[in-house]
């Protein structure tokens, strides 16, 4: 796990420095050209992606790691994924979207202190833009959500999923 985290700070790295790079030399003037009709496609479809992935994580003291044993430990949930990987194998994702659909269904089985946070910092940075001073720079309200949830997470016996 530490490799993993590791492997994702330094892409996160990388992605930023080169998102830089593009944007200094004007590269998001080719977005214009860009039918909008795919742009929103593109939109949604990373929206879906992150929401499918990130869900688990955020309902759940053990985050996917739980989801993947809770589905493993019910015949019914356990034979679609069975199914899935074995008429379907190329569609990795799709195990992954079962697991969000047992989330969604299985609300009984959330952890609370978790699924506050991931509720609240989801609200505050879809919200937290109309809030906060408009001389702060884009992005302001990811970094405070995440400036707290670290905090929180650093000083009460947090049982959640973290990074790092």
């Amino acid at each position: 796990e530490e490799a993993y985290i590791e492997l994702v700070a330094a892409y996160s790295l990388y992605c930023g420095l080169a998102s830089l790079f593009l944007a200094v030399v004007g590269f998001g003037k080719l977005a214009s050209y860009v039918p909008k009709p795919v742009r929103t496609g593109f939109k949604w479809g990373c929206a879906v992606g992150v929401l499918v992935s990130a869900l688990p994580n955020g309902l759940f003291d053990k985050g996917s790691k739980q989801v993947k044993a809770l589905v493993a430990s019910s015949p019914a949930w356990n034979d679609i994924v069975v199914q899935l990987k074995e008429k379907v194998p190329q569609a990795t994702g799709a195990v992954n979207v079962t697991g969000f659909i047992y989330s969604l269904v299985h609300p009984w089985e959330w952890s609370v202190v978790p699924t506050i946070m991931f509720v609240a910092g989801t609200w505050f940075v879809m919200n937290g833009k109309a809030l906060l001073p408009k001389a702060l720079p884009p992005g302001t309200e990811v970094i405070l959500a995440t400036a707290v949830a670290t905090l929180y997470s650093m000083n009460f016996e947090y049982s959640g999923g973290v990074v790092g």
